[in-house]
């Protein structure tokens, strides 16, 4: 049975960053969901939301969820900045692969079975790339330095060009803003 979040307000909003629009939801606690939405437009990421916080008020706040976009992305950012914080939800192996993520260096790249590894279950190759397909923060649990064994870019929920300009703008040494998963 999903949890239900009555009484939990979550705005919301889409903001231009480096890679195009992203939808950013935050909850009083942190950023809840990150993602770049397609060509039509935020429906999809709304209904994610929705299903993901059932009973949630969901307020449009494109001011506020603005700023927080602004600011993980922000190039000129002091390196000692705090990183925003993060409300996300997830199984205790979930928990294990994201933290696996958000430790790797900027620009940095690991394929699946190498993170299985990291965490102390090199057979769970699949569910180490299911546990990255769930992540529901885009970015800020770097899901895009994930890639295939062979080296290969592979798969990214929002194309692999996306995924390949993320890559190269981190290997560019641009301070980015990663999250810390709490």
């Amino acid at each position: 049975m999903q949890p239900d979040y009555s009484g939990i307000a979550i705005r919301y909003g889409v903001s231009p960053c480096p890679f195009g629009d992203c939808f950013v939801a935050i909850t009083d606690k942190g950023v809840c969901a990150l993602s770049f939405p397609d060509e039509h437009g935020i429906g999809d990421a709304v209904a994610g939301l929705r299903n993901r916080w059932r009973n949630a008020n969901l307020v449009e706040d494109a001011k506020n969820t603005g700023y927080i976009v602004k600011r993980i992305f922000e190039r000129r950012r002091r390196r000692d900045a705090p990183a925003p914080n993060l409300d996300v939800r997830g199984t205790a192996f979930q928990f294990k692969v994201w933290e696996a993520l958000v430790r790797m260096p900027k620009g940095s790249t690991a394929s699946y079975e190498e993170i299985a590894i990291r965490i102390g279950h090199p057979k769970a190759v699949r569910a180490v790339g299911n546990a990255v397909a769930r992540n529901p923060v885009a970015f800020l649990i770097p899901c895009h330095r994930v890639i295939r064994k062979t080296g290969a870019i592979g798969n990214y929920r929002w194309g692999a060009e996306r995924k390949q300009a993320i890559l190269s703008w981190e290997a560019a040494g641009l301070h980015l803003s990663t999250g810390t998963v709490r």
